[in-house]
């Protein structure tokens, strides 16, 4: 996979300057045959945090939860894992529904996982987005909820690169379905694998062509 950078802009998203990533690795095919086009866009924003937008080319979402940290992966899912602080084993998930409800947790692995909201009063910002065909959410990560979680001073801004995974799932679906950002080979599906998460790089906007 060629080298993938995320723009950090001065005051708000370009989103026409950020580069839509395709979670094309279809694991587990031989189990479950069933795919559905989806993409991520990533971008920082200075003294803000991260901003994301997923999408998904699956034409009848099951969208069952509404609340926070209800088990959202039952639903047509989108989600994001990210391992911010680069000497910290800890990792971020966030999971997405169409209804922009979400379930988020830190940990070091599957077994070893947490409620950001029992970490953290700070919540991420969730929205329900409109697509021409299929479904997307947007999510936004304050540096302030990642500073909270770590106990250290952060900023996604000012990172070099941030490891990530990014993927498609619905267990309860009627077609169970699971892709990828990065591919995770192992036998089964099983995406708290953080030992497979792949690096992105920040450049500042000006870089972006």
């Amino acid at each position: 996979m060629k080298e993938i950078t995320i723009p950090v802009f001065n005051n708000s998203p370009d989103w026409e300057k950020v580069e839509r990533l395709a979670l094309s690795n279809h694991l587990w095919a031989e189990e479950y045959p069933c795919f559905y086009a989806s993409y991520i866009k990533l971008c920082a924003v200075k003294s803000k945090g991260l901003f994301v937008r997923l999408f998904s080319e699956e034409p009848q979402p099951k969208a069952v939860y509404t609340k926070r940290d209800e088990p959202i992966y039952r639903d047509s899912c989108m989600e994001l894992f990210i391992q911010p602080v680069s000497d910290d084993k800890r990792y971020v998930n966030f999971e997405i529904n169409p209804n922009a409800a979400y379930l988020s947790e830190i940990g070091t692995c599957r077994a070893d996982r947490a409620l950001l909201s029992s970490v953290s009063d700070i919540p991420c910002k969730t929205n329900a987005l409109q697509a021409d065909s299929g479904w997307g959410v947007e999510i936004f990560i304050p540096d302030e909820l990642i500073a909270d979680c770590f106990k250290l001073p952060f900023s996604f801004a000012s990172q070099k690169q941030l490891k990530l995974n990014a993927y498609k799932c619905g267990d309860e679906t009627q077609y169970p379905h699971y892709s990828s950002l990065f591919i995770v080979p192992t036998p089964k599906p099983d995406y708290h694998r953080p030992e497979f998460f792949g690096s992105v790089k920040f450049i500042d906007e000006r870089e972006v062509l």
